[in-house]
């Protein structure tokens, strides 16, 4: 008897139980923040500009000149993305750097998770009214994973009708034609000579307009991560694959930043700016061997020089390298 008072117990909280209460549904929306005025300036864009900067934070001098070649009048709207969350006590570090600025009208910070995120119409909205999209530090593998996303789609749009596209650090190695991905991890410049086909050597097709990065990759952190022979392993692995025998990189030294035009014309801020210059193929380029390339041209500008992209006009002279047996050496003469 007490095991069917039991039974008709249960029977009795099932029947009261609201079978009516959906679960809760993920729609993966993404983080959106914005800072600044909650409505847009309409600006009138003159670009296509790009920004690019040695660390993830860009500087506020240099990135008004940004806005400059990108709006020349009028305040703009910036949408920083990222691929993940900040680490420090901010959480719009990006904005906060810039939002002073008179002729930034809003930034608005969108962090982006997953490929779902990077096609909810929320962020393609948000990019679609932005006069300039710039690419926060952190991981590039994040970014690569959603490259053929709306968002992106959406950025490729903006750059083409006069925006402005950048970056920083990890938003930095997704600008050129060629990236290194870091997919599988992040390579030292030891490694890499010893060894130009080591799976640390992960390189991709670019996922952003080209324009004045055509026939370049970029890289960050450079003098103080030591990334010179690592860029020229690229360099060899990029003409290799594409059988041009002629191409560039790009390294910012941390407090480095770039501006470039619309007409190509660039100029340097803030630190020191490397251009690697490969115009001969890899003598040795073989899995598993050292590599051996000869005749690399290393420029490295300073702060107020200027230059041109994709073509490249030097105003300073090189300073030549080689690499023999997996070792980089310097060319005094």
């Amino acid at each position: 008897m007490f095991i069917i008072h039991i039974l008709i117990l249960l029977l009795a909280l099932v029947s009261c139980t609201d079978t009516s209460v959906p679960f809760p549904v993920i729609d993966n929306s993404p983080s959106i923040i914005r800072v600044g005025n909650p409505a847009n300036a309409e600006a009138t864009l003159i670009g296509p500009a790009r920004y690019l900067a040695g660390r993830g934070n860009p500087d506020q001098f240099s990135f008004g000149r940004f806005v400059d070649a990108v709006s020349g009048e009028g305040k703009v709207d910036v949408t920083v993305i990222s691929a993940s969350f900040p680490g420090g006590d901010s959480s719009t570090p990006e904005c906060d750097r810039i939002i002073g600025l008179d002729s930034v009208n809003s930034c608005t910070t969108l962090t982006l998770l997953s490929t779902e995120e990077a096609d909810h119409q929320d962020a393609v909205d948000l990019v679609r009214k932005s006069d300039i999209v710039y690419f926060a530090g952190g991981n590039q593998c994040n970014y690569m994973r959603w490259r053929d996303s709306a968002v992106i789609r959406e950025v490729t749009g903006l750059y083409y009708r006069g925006g402005g596209v950048g970056g920083g650090s990890a938003g930095l190695a997704i600008q050129g034609e060629y990236v290194y991905d870091g997919c599988t991890g992040s390579v030292q410049s030891a490694e890499a000579m010893a060894n130009p086909f080591d799976e640390l050597v992960s390189l991709s097709k670019g996922m952003l307009p080209q324009g004045s990065l055509e026939g370049w990759i970029t890289d960050s952190h450079f003098m103080e991560r030591g990334r010179l022979g690592r860029l020229i392993v690229f360099l060899a692995r990029i003409m290799d694959d594409t059988d041009l025998d002629t191409w560039h990189g790009i390294g910012l030294d941390n407090n480095a930043t770039v501006v470039i035009g619309a007409d190509g014309s660039a100029v340097a801020f803030g630190a020191a700016t490397h251009i690697v210059k490969a115009t001969r193929f890899a003598d040795t380029l073989i899995p598993g061997e050292p590599l051996g390339i000869s005749g690399i041209e290393v420029y490295t500008l300073r702060p107020g020089d200027t230059f041109t992209m994709p073509v490249f006009t030097p105003h300073t002279t090189p300073v030549y390298y080689s690499v023999v047996n997996g070792d980089l050496i310097i060319h005094e003469d």
